[in-house]
């Protein structure tokens, strides 16, 4: 159990700071807030991309109102939010069980979790703040607006991506060696 505890508190916390961290940095660098706008501090009107390296990544400040790619975004505001947050509830609950569940063994199964679990997190945080999630990161290739252009993401989102391909390599790998739960700490 103490395997399992370390894990979670080095990993969810980590993943939830540097996520609301970085947001709130890009809320603070990359636009100009209007006011409040619908009860909450809202940037309508960017004021600049940083480009970080050239025909590659920038930084811009882009209020994602739908779920993964912009899913959902056409929907009415109280409909929206409600079904992302009870949507990310879930989640939250179903990666909390299957953390307790998973034996201590399993540290790139706990590590993934966690990460999934932290990134999550980070986004409901904003989706009850504000409504939206905060994204930031820009990748592309060759010119700003070429076509090869990924959806602007963030750092919780990061999290989510990366536990993802973690599971993925637990579930080819697996588990090297079957313990009894009496073996675990």
């Amino acid at each position: 159990m103490k395997t399992k505890l370390i894990i979670f508190l080095a990993v969810v916390p980590t993943a939830i700071f540097f996520d609301l961290w970085t947001k709130a940095l890009a809320v603070d660098n990359l636009c100009r807030p209007l006011g409040e706008y619908e009860g909450m501090a809202s940037c309508v009107r960017p004021t600049k991309v940083v480009h970080v390296v050239d025909g590659f990544m920038s930084l811009r400040y882009v209020e994602n109102r739908g779920a993964a790619w912009g899913i959902g975004r056409e929907l009415s505001p109280g409909i929206r939010t409600g079904i992302f947050v009870g949507i990310s509830g879930l989640a939250i609950i179903f990666l909390l069980y299957f953390l307790y569940r998973t034996p201590a063994v399993q540290r790139l199964l706990l590590t993934a979790l966690a990460l999934v679990l932290g990134g999550a997190v980070g986004n409901l945080v904003d989706r009850v703040r504000y409504g939206y999630v905060v994204d930031f990161v820009d990748w592309y290739v060759g010119e700003y607006s070429g076509r090869w252009h990924w959806p602007t993401f963030n750092i919780a989102d990061a999290a989510i991506v990366i536990g993802i391909a973690l599971l993925a390599i637990e579930m080819v790998v697996g588990p090297r060696h079957e313990e009894s739960p009496a073996a675990e700490d």
